[in-house]
């Protein structure tokens, strides 16, 4: 099962029309089909949701990956031509993941056995990163849209939301956080405060091209902290921008 928004995703079979994929709110009145991958009771054998940013989960089938975003018109085929093989050789961990903003996955195409392959989900929101004191979630940087990027921290802090290029994470010395943005390229884009222990900072993209697969580290600091080293810092949020 994967959260996408609202909604909890999730495979099963009532009996009917075989395996296929289902979304629920948690009631009965908001539990329903997304859709049949194969019409009647046969199945395609979806297996394996595995979340992709903060929109979209991938799933594998007998014939191909599969992209949903919970809705029948945001569920659509990425790769066709692959073995159902989310499962990784000998465990039964999903052999997938998002990284640097590339999904790989481990597939068979039924010509070259089992290999490596990559998709491009767009955009997308990876955490990165250990916080300590202080929390931090983004939505998938899509351009030409405004961006929610939202956390917790101690009510009444006041902080700096950091923007910077890529570079290793820094284990900070006497302390659990990891410092994601890049000392060298940082900048501050906005000046979030948690009145009551929550905080949000909407960030508007343009609509540029150019912006496509720029790539940044996000991460917020909040002052305050009696804790070294001395700042509350959250996780960070590794952004590939795109559509």
């Amino acid at each position: 099962m994967v959260a996408i928004g609202a909604a909890v995703l999730f495979m099963a079979d009532d009996g009917s029309r075989g395996l296929e994929l289902w979304r629920t709110d948690g009631r009965a009145a908001g539990t329903h089909l997304v859709t049949e991958l194969v019409p009647g009771p046969g199945s395609a054998q979806p297996n394996r949701l595995v979340q992709i940013g903060s929109r979209a989960a991938l799933f594998g089938t007998t014939d191909g990956v599969w992209r949903t975003d919970g809705t029948a018109s945001g569920t659509a085929q990425l790769a066709a031509g692959f073995a159902s093989t989310w499962s990784a050789w000998g465990t039964p961990e999903p052999a997938v993941v998002l990284s640097r903003g590339v999904v790989l996955f481990a597939a068979d195409d039924g010509q070259r056995g089992r290999e490596l392959w990559r998709v491009d989900p767009g955009a997308t929101a990876q955490s990165l990163g250990f916080g300590c004191g202080a929390t931090l979630l983004s939505e998938d940087p899509v351009i030409g849209t405004t961006v929610a990027v939202t956390g917790t921290a101690q009510p009444g802090a006041t902080g700096a939301l950091l923007l910077s290029g890529i570079a290793p994470p820094i284990r900070l010395g006497g302390a659990p956080c990891q410092l994601v943005v890049d000392p060298g390229t940082v900048a501050m884009i906005a000046a979030p405060t948690a009145p009551a222990g929550s905080w949000r900072a909407d960030l508007p993209l343009p609509n540029a091209g150019a912006l496509i697969g720029v790539r940044a580290a996000v991460q917020a600091v909040f002052a305050g902290s009696a804790l070294p080293p001395g700042a509350d810092l959250t996780g960070g949020s590794y952004w590939t921008l795109g559509l």
